[in-house]
């Protein structure tokens, strides 16, 4: 889609530019000597409780995908963890992911495939997607009054956390919000863009699309997220280390959360 026909989202006006804009107030501070570089460390540790734990595995493979089950007391911590990295709600992602993006994978039904291009599967889908509901994805959790407030009230929620967190010290609000929220954006759109071109990874399993497993240095930084294929394969599953030598943090995290029977 040509760039000049862009229309910004309401997510990306008061949610990523303003996270990209205080991240890089962060990174010129650290330039100039009034923050420790660090900082930059924290970034990290705090996309992998927001990022990959709140959003990656607890928005994704809990709330969207059901893949497991935990009590109440997790169920509020990490719907609210995961809304800190700027993504939206819980309903938001089964909508788009299990309703759009794995029915349509690859198709021009699909939000974000790299058939339009790598610039946009990375993040110019997300800056003109407006959020619909797919009733058939998200009822488990429209029932539920919390998701709903979290929902209805994401921006609130967003900003209130920014701003208190930034009274309490600017580079936490700076590196471990905004710079975890700005950092989880671009592994999204790593993964959307590299996991779903033929030229990447392999294809371990056979999938109706093009999503792929690229493993190396790329899939221990982000965790796990880039065995993309063995999602798609195996979507119910809380884990992608499907096969034998494979490393996803969530397989051996998620069972301390996951509620016995």
């Amino acid at each position: 889609m040509p760039i000049q026909r862009l229309r910004l989202s309401k997510n990306t006006l008061y949610v990523h530019i303003p996270q990209h804009i205080f991240f890089l107030c962060g990174v010129v501070a650290i330039l100039a000597g009034w923050a420790s570089p660090l900082w930059l460390l924290g970034t990290y540790l705090a996309w992998i409780v927001l990022g990959y734990f709140g959003f990656s595995v607890f928005y994704h493979r809990y709330f969207a995908h059901r893949a497991f089950e935990m009590n109440r007391f997790w169920e509020v911590v990490w719907a609210y963890l995961g809304l800190l990295v700027g993504r939206g709600s819980p309903i938001n992602l089964a909508s788009l992911h299990c309703g759009e993006h794995h029915p349509y994978a690859d198709t021009e039904n699909d939000p974000h495939s790299p058939r339009l291009g790598k610039l946009w599967s990375w993040m110019l889908w997300s800056e003109e997607y407006k959020f619909k509901v797919v009733p058939k994805f998200t009822r488990h959790l429209i029932k539920d009054p919390y998701i709903r407030f979290l929902d209805r009230h994401y921006l609130r929620v967003f900003w209130g956390t920014f701003f208190v967190l930034l009274a309490i010290d600017w580079r936490i609000a700076c590196f471990c919000m905004a710079g975890a929220g700005v950092l989880h954006f671009h592994i999204e759109g790593a993964v959307s863009t590299f996991c779903h071109l033929p030229g990447y990874g392999t294809q371990d399993f056979q999938t109706r699309d093009n999503s792929r497993n690229i493993r190396g240095l790329f899939n221990f930084l982000v965790l796990g997220t880039g065995l993309h294929n063995s999602h798609h394969a195996n979507p119910k599953s809380y884990h992608y280390a499907l096969i034998a030598g494979d490393f996803d943090l969530a397989k051996y995290v998620v069972p301390v959360f996951i509620q016995k029977k």
